[in-house]
């Protein structure tokens, strides 16, 4: 399995350090990437799926415009029948916001003939800092304080 693993970590490389010229070519033609982020903190989720070479396409162009500064460490590989579940860390700086963002996640791929044919990406997010959650909070606040406001007379 070492060459799934090889390859895994290309394509996850080029989408961290170089998304405009990531190594599409390393996955099928029908290819899915599914991807599922969660918290437990919170009750923002994300879940969206991506078929084919198009699909993938659009993963990647939503990687470039929504997250920068990545960071990705890969922590333990396990490899079985065609399979590949990688874990590891992962940190960012949302790109609409500014805020820091971490995770730690779980991919398992399946390979058909030396490509990559299905990416199933599962984390659980969490704010990278306790200013974070203080941001989170004041917005919170901000929200309900708003959506009461014309039931409290001064």
């Amino acid at each position: 399995m070492q060459h799934e693993e090889k390859l895994l970590k290309e394509f996850i490389d080029d989408l961290i350090n170089n998304p405009s010229d990531c190594r599409i070519t390393a996955l099928t033609d029908d290819c899915e990437i599914h991807v599922c982020l969660g918290n437990q903190l919170f009750t923002d989720s994300y879940s969206a799926t991506f078929i084919g070479k198009n699909g993938a396409r659009n993963f990647v162009k939503s990687w470039r415009d929504f997250l920068k500064d990545t960071q990705l460490t890969f922590q333990e590989f396990v490899s079985e029948r065609g399979k590949v579940i990688a874990r590891g860390d992962f940190s960012c700086r949302l790109t609409i916001s500014g805020n820091p963002w971490s995770a730690n996640w779980m991919q398992i791929c399946t390979f058909k003939k030396d490509q990559i044919q299905k990416i199933r990406v599962f984390s659980d997010f969490r704010p990278s800092s306790a200013e974070s959650i203080k941001v989170r909070e004041r917005s919170f606040q901000q929200q309900a304080e708003a959506s009461l406001a014309p039931f409290i007379r001064n």
